[in-house]
């Protein structure tokens, strides 16, 4: 009987449930250190130093570039090194997120699944996979630290726990900006779980007060440093009410349904009264459980606690901006699990059934989602080697690609960064020390399988093409048009996107408002223009001027 108690008590350990997270995440994500750079990966690289003591910039995040410089330092150039830190980073989480989920359960299974749920929702690929996208990693874990330590602070008011907290906030802060939402969080948190409840605001006020005076310190230092650039220097500008409703939604959206983003995100483009029934349906059911929410404070607080770390940066959606926020939403998964556990007859067997389906699905679109990535890694090496070694055969000083691909079904492959990756390929692979310019006339974004001739092209005359991506999937982005992406301007047929080197204008949208065919005039005719034909890279033959 005392074996057997011992081993049972071996099992519900702290140190086997962390042990067991650690090589999970080694198990999932190992294959994630072979993803090659893509986007702009080595932009950041290049430019951390520069960027770490650049304070004009509309963002400032000295924490998340000075970890680029360390892994330069211990890595150089191999990106094996890269990804293996933001693997570290993310494993660190999960165990902060059992470490957060053990002050609201009563149970370390139960915090095992909530940490569990974290490690493997599939909204965390960008963050984990993407190097230039581990600001959000750094971030959360500060901010996690930081609630746990705020929360030791109100059980037991020790200054210390305060400091830490503090402390931890300050560097989540110098990490991203969307950490700002912290001490709403906390201020919730004593409200909701405060002991008298005719003292819960004074008490609120009395605890966070610390944490509003750092934030009132931070905004100063930023406007005096970056000015208004910090609200209008970059995407995050669109104030339209419906723009931050459909935001919110997509937002929740994505962190309930684990796979089958692009379909659903254009079907919802395509049809917008089926949006907005959807939302009014959800509407209503978070009316109609509102009382249910209430009663449960812990599931009150990890709602609040979603919709507070979205608020930072619900103006824009990008996947990214979820891995903060997810943790709210597996720390109420986690909640329902325990509830449904704990009740009487089957339901402890329909509890355990419910989680092994959720964990599957989430495993196996995170295994699609990281094929996807080992894709546009392979999809990036091989173009830019392709470019690199044209370039050094014909010694080009300024390099035009008719079209490059910018994204693989939404992961980045070459957006933004095809002259850092191709220069440095130039270096590295081809002695080629020259910096040569390098530009793409369009972007697309692949959707379908990759062949490097996907652009049907038809030459007009000496200066103009017309490009066509209708026989594929695919369309054309357009990563610079700051709004466009903020969605405060719509792609229409006759839109003229104008450049130093070229202007484009749409001729053909698909049924989801993507564009498919454009005109393409080249403004800058001492770039020598390539393409692709047969798979090869080829020189543009454009007609002679009579």
């Amino acid at each position: 009987m005392s074996l057997r108690k011992n081993s049972l008590k071996i099992l519900d350990s702290d140190s086997l449930k962390l042990v067991t997270l650690i090589l999970l995440s080694a198990l999932v994500f190992f294959r994630s250190l072979s993803i090659y750079f893509v986007g702009d990966n080595l932009d950041h690289i290049d430019s951390a130093w520069q960027s770490l003591t650049d304070l004009s910039f509309h963002y400032f995040r000295p924490l998340s570039v000075f970890t680029l410089i360390i892994d330069k330092f211990f890595w150089e150039y191999d990106f094996t090194g890269y990804h293996l830190t933001n693997l570290i980073l993310h494993t660190t989480n999960t165990l902060l997120v059992y470490a957060l989920a053990k002050h609201f359960f009563n149970t370390r299974s139960i915090a095992f699944v909530s940490a569990l749920l974290f490690l493997l929702h599939p909204i965390h690929s960008s963050s984990i996979y993407w190097i230039s996208g581990r600001a959000d990693m750094i971030c959360t874990g500060f901010y996690l630290a930081g609630l746990i330590f705020f929360i030791s602070y109100k059980k037991s008011e020790s200054k210390r726990a305060m400091l830490y907290s503090i402390a931890c906030y300050l560097l989540a802060l110098l990490s991203k900006e969307m950490a700002i939402s912290f001490p709403l969080v906390i201020s919730v948190f004593v409200m909701i779980f405060g002991f008298d409840k005719g003292q819960r605001i004074r008490d609120a006020i009395r605890m966070t007060w610390p944490f509003w005076a750092l934030t009132a310190v931070y905004l100063t230092f930023r406007f005096a440093t970056a000015g208004a650039s910090i609200l209008t220097g970059n995407v995050h500008t669109n104030i339209d009410p419906f723009i931050l409703l459909k935001n919110t939604a997509a937002f929740l959206g994505l962190l309930v349904i684990p796979g089958g983003h692009i379909e659903i995100g254009n079907f919802l483009n395509t049809n917008p009264l089926v949006f907005l029934a959807l939302s009014i349906i959800v509407i209503v059911f978070l009316l109609l459980f509102a009382k249910l929410f209430a009663k449960q404070k812990e599931l009150l607080f990890f709602s609040f606690f979603v919709l507070l770390a979205i608020l930072p940066v619900i103006r824009l959606t990008m996947r990214w901006y979820l891995y903060l926020p997810s943790v709210g939403f597996c720390l109420g998964l986690g909640y329902l699990f325990w509830k449904l556990k704990n009740l009487n007859g089957h339901y402890k067997k329909i509890a355990y059934f419910l989680l092994a389906v959720i964990v599957l699905t989430y495993s196996s679109f995170l295994i699609i989602e990281q094929n996807r990535w080992l894709k546009s890694g392979l999809i990036s090496r091989q173009v830019s080697y392709q470019i690199a070694e044209k370039i050094a055969e014909k010694k080009i000083d300024k390099f035009m690609l008719l079209s490059v691909p910018a994204e693989y079904k939404e992961t980045p492959v070459l957006i933004h960064g095809l002259e850092p990756i191709v220069n440095f390929r130039l270096r590295s692979e081809f002695d080629y020390s020259k910096l040569v310019e390098i530009k793409s006339l369009t972007q697309v974004s692949i959707h379908g399988e990759y062949e490097p001739a996907f652009v049907r092209i038809s030459v007009i005359d000496s200066i103009s093409s017309n490009l066509s991506l209708k026989r594929t999937n695919s369309f054309f982005i357009f990563p610079e048009q700051q709004d466009l992406i903020s969605q405060k301007a719509v792609i229409k047929v006759g839109t003229k996107i104008s450049y130093v080197t070229h202007e484009l204008t749409v001729l053909e949208l698909n049924d989801a408002g993507q564009a498919i065919r454009l005109n393409c005039i080249i403004k800058d005719l001492t770039w020598e223009v390539f393409e692709w034909k047969s798979n090869i890279l080829m020189a543009l033959k454009l007609p002679k001027i009579e």
